[in-house]
């Protein structure tokens, strides 16, 4: 089961994917971000603003696009495994 430990706006330290557009969020930019455990593993996803705004704008709002996320992020790493096994490459 996955756990959700926070969420909220937080500053990039490094280069991240959009999980909303797929673009890269610059190191030092603003980003919604979620963090989530599976199996002991956490793992963060992030979204840029303006995917975010989009999101509260356009649909049902982060909440429950979260809700979908964790059963989706559940479905892919039990399929696709972890980057440290060497079952999913990590992004460049």
């Amino acid at each position: 089961m996955v756990d959700m430990l926070r969420q909220g706006v937080a500053t990039t330290r490094k280069v991240h994917r959009c999980y909303g557009c797929n673009l890269g969020i610059p190191k030092g930019a603003d980003a919604f971000s979620v963090v989530l455990v599976d199996m002991g593993r956490a793992f963060t996803i992030y979204w840029c603003m303006r995917c975010e705004i989009e999101s509260i704008v356009n649909g049902p709002g982060v909440i429950d696009a979260i809700d979908s996320l964790v059963v989706q992020a559940t479905k892919y790493i039990k399929e696709q495994g972890d980057a440290r096994s060497g079952h999913l490459t990590p992004w460049e």
